[in-house]
């Protein structure tokens, strides 16, 4: 996700996401405190849903638990 210019404003909650957990573990990050220091590279989509919603969970990897079509 670090590499996608769309999170690069999420890359000093996912580091420190990155030295407590797993790379494949989902994360919740507290938007609220967010709302006073914007950072600058905040795309306009999520600067809104960080004013309308107080958390947000990250999930790096979403896999199917079962495939469609399969038995």
């Amino acid at each position: 996700m670090s590499d996608d210019p769309d999170y690069a404003w999420l890359k000093d909650a996912l580091a420190l996401h990155a030295r407590r957990a797993k790379p494949q573990d989902w994360m919740l990050v507290d938007l609220r405190s967010m709302r006073n220091r914007m950072p600058a590279d905040t795309p306009d989509a999520w600067r809104k849903m960080a004013l309308q919603y107080d958390m947000v969970v990250v999930a790096p990897e979403l896999t199917p638990s079962t495939l469609l079509g399969s038995r």
